[in-house]
């Protein structure tokens, strides 16, 4: 159903947008974040995805870790982390599967958010955050060869997924406030919107969208991040989209984190992420998404 009034609503609004000043009153911003949305679930999906990725880290180190054959992450301090991070990347669409090669040759399942730049790894960049539901590997003395404790993996699945953008991106579960003109990333002129969970923000993080005038679709997306725990995270990520090879994909994301012991901030650190040569080929080998050591 609500595929059925996607166009519709987002129709209506350009509509109401090219009458001239006066005529009648400004979409509000709930409209146009409904169009927004409305859009961007419109979107083609490609079905093959490679690209180039890197991470810039500062006030940190970051690392790719093998942990059975599953791409893990590392921030701190320690020999293996370094202040820039590249690797190639495979994905294929119809099953969530996104493969790495790290700059050791070694090829890994990603099962972050991180390594998936179409639209589908937004929704799960937003809901279960930068790093899934896996945490980071906090080490002062992290060495080249070791190999990191096991963690839980986000949920997959395409039923899941949708309940959970559901939950993180409808409408009614934000109060939304008019942000006026703003640029895109891009240059594009936009709108921002404001955003403010009504209930369990940790379960609706989403507080700045912009959207891109001419084509309704967001831009930007900024979302908090707060995890509880002995060592926890607060921050923020911030999401920038743009076009490329026709498809609407996630082209840099920043990751602000203040890293936090018994309550209190002792570290903070910026993770800076750009995925570019992107190329979208008809097929890939089967081989390439097969990890049949992995369970999930």
């Amino acid at each position: 159903m609500m595929k059925q009034f996607a166009a519709p609503i987002a129709i209506a609004l350009v509509a109401a947008l090219a009458v001239p000043a006066g005529a009648q009153n400004a979409p509000s911003a709930t409209a146009y974040y409904e169009a927004a949305l409305s859009a961007m679930k419109s979107l083609p999906q490609p079905a093959y995805v490679t690209f180039t990725a890197t991470v810039n880290a500062e006030g940190m180190g970051f690392a790719v870790i093998p942990e059975h054959h599953v791409a893990d992450l590392a921030i701190g301090w320690g020999d293996a982390l370094k202040p820039q991070t590249s690797w190639q990347s495979d994905h294929r669409t119809q099953t969530d599967t996104t493969t790495i090669l790290t700059e050791k040759g070694e090829r890994l399942l990603g099962e972050s958010p991180l390594w998936d730049p179409t639209w589908n790894g937004a929704y799960d960049w937003l809901r279960y955050g930068v790093f899934g539901s896996q945490q980071p590997q906090f080490n002062a003395n992290v060495k080249a060869d070791a190999t990191p404790a096991p963690s839980a993996t986000p949920v997959q699945g395409g039923a899941i997924k949708t309940i959970a953008v559901v939950s993180a991106m409808g409408a009614q579960y934000y109060r939304i406030t008019d942000g006026g003109s703003a640029s895109c990333p891009s240059g594009a002129p936009g709108h921002a919107l404001h955003l403010s969970a009504v209930r369990d923000p940790s379960a609706h993080p989403l507080s700045d969208v912009v959207v891109e005038a001419g084509s309704l679709r967001f831009c930007m997306m900024r979302f908090s991040i707060a995890d509880s725990g002995v060592v926890g995270l607060t921050g923020f990520s911030e999401l920038h989209f743009n076009d490329a090879g026709g498809y609407w994909m996630t082209t840099d994301a920043t990751t602000t984190l203040l890293i936090r012991a018994f309550g209190i901030g002792v570290k903070k650190a910026v993770l800076r992420f750009s995925y570019r040569s992107f190329a979208f080929p008809a097929s890939l080998p089967d081989s390439l998404f097969d990890f049949p050591e992995v369970t999930r």
